[in-house]
This record gives C-alpha cells, sequence and structure tokens, in this order.
C-alpha cells in the first residue's frame, strides 16, 4: 500500500469519478452527465439504527449545497490530517438542476 498524500488523494478522485461515471452508465438506461457536482458526508458513529442515520444523513445532505470537484478537493486538503474513509456520491439530475437555478 502507498502512503497516503494530499496531492495523491487528489489525483485518485480525479481518475476514480470517470471510472465511477462510466461504471453507472453501463447499469443503466438513463442518461448520465459528465457535469458533477460533489457534497461532504460525515460518517458519525451513532447509537440510532441504520434506518434512522441514513434518514437523518439524507436530510441533512438534502440541506447542503453542490460543490465542484475543485471545490471538495480544497476543503479535503485543509482537513487532509483528520481525514478518514470519505464518499463520494453523485447527486440526482433533479437536484443538481434545481442547484444551478
Amino acid at each position: 500500500m502507498r502512503p497516503a498524500t494530499s496531492n495523491r488523494l487528489e489525483n485518485e478522485i480525479r481518475e476514480a469519478v470517470p471510472k465511477l461515471l462510466e461504471m453507472a452508465r453501463e447499469l443503466t438506461w438513463n442518461r448520465i452527465s459528465d457535469n458533477c457536482r460533489f457534497i461532504l458526508s460525515e460518517i458519525k458513529n451513532s447509537e440510532l439504527n441504520a434506518f434512522e442515520q441514513i434518514r437523518l444523513r439524507k436530510k441533512e445532505n438534502d440541506r447542503k449545497t453542490l460543490g465542484s470537484l475543485t471545490d471538495i478537493e480544497c476543503f479535503l486538503e485543509s482537513i487532509y490530517d483528520d481525514l478518514y474513509p470519505c464518499c463520494l456520491k453523485p447527486m440526482p439530475r433533479k437536484r443538481l438542476q434545481d442547484e444551478l437555478r
């Protein structure tokens, strides 16, 4: 395993996004745009059951502003020393269209 660096993290995210989009395109007949926006979500330890955790995280995520990959990379770099596994989640097209208005 190679040591993690913020520059390597940035490169791996930039390489992973097109690969993930291609995999998604292979699994659906829906059109998937290359115009991606992102949010960051913290994975919290909780006493709640999985269903409640998902419900709360969705509610929090729905209130967040979508950002570009560059925005997310800048934030990840600022918290890099405290970073633990993260999840990039594609947002539904309707949400993206609403944000761009």
